[in-house]
């Protein structure tokens, strides 16, 4: 069902096609020309500088600089852990420094006839303990914070404050 026109043209091109070779020779064999140039590639490799005996230096010396740098930085982080223990300890210290403190306050008010002023003094007291309860909660967590070390200052600083200001007289000098 093709139609006639193109019919002797489909032919002559068959024609064309089955008159071609199936298989190509080359004229000349490639093989010897090819190995000649692999030979002469080897030749030009085994001519070519080798690296320097410098860049064997320098290889040599950056190893050793990585492993110095690591070994200064692992005795580095070592080092580091000491200062954070010493400052818990430092922390601890001063938590049974307020207490002494307190204990002591109260203590000689006491003794010379002085009285607490009431139960708000106390209430307010209990808050500031908590404060500092809280903030040393958070030192501990980190104890590199110098706000939380001056936070904490403060506190027991007005903690103590607040104890001596509470404390009254029980005689009056009216009474004497």
């Amino acid at each position: 069902m093709t139609e006639p026109s193109t019919t002797p043209r489909l032919d002559a091109l068959l024609q064309a096609q089955q008159r071609q070779p199936t298989s190509y020779q080359p004229q000349q064999d490639g093989w010897p020309a090819l190995q000649q140039r692999l030979i002469e590639q080897r030749q030009t490799d085994s001519q070519s500088p080798r690296a320097p005996a410098w860049w064997h230096w320098l290889v040599g010396t950056a190893a050793v600089l990585v492993v110095a740098v690591t070994v200064f930085s692992a005795n580095h982080y070592t080092r580091t852990a000491e200062p954070t223990n010493q400052l818990l300890v430092l922390l601890s210290t001063l938590e049974n420094h307020q207490q002494q403190q307190r204990e002591l306050v109260r203590g000689s008010f006491q003794q010379v006839g002085y009285n607490p002023a009431g139960a708000v003094v106390d209430t307010e007291v209990a808050q500031l303990q908590q404060a500092a309860e809280e903030v040393a909660s958070q030192l501990r967590r980190d104890p590199n914070n110098q706000a939380l070390w001056e936070m904490l200052q403060w506190l027991h600083q007005q903690e103590l404050q607040l104890l001596r200001d509470s404390y009254q007289r029980s005689v009056t000098w009216y009474d004497v």
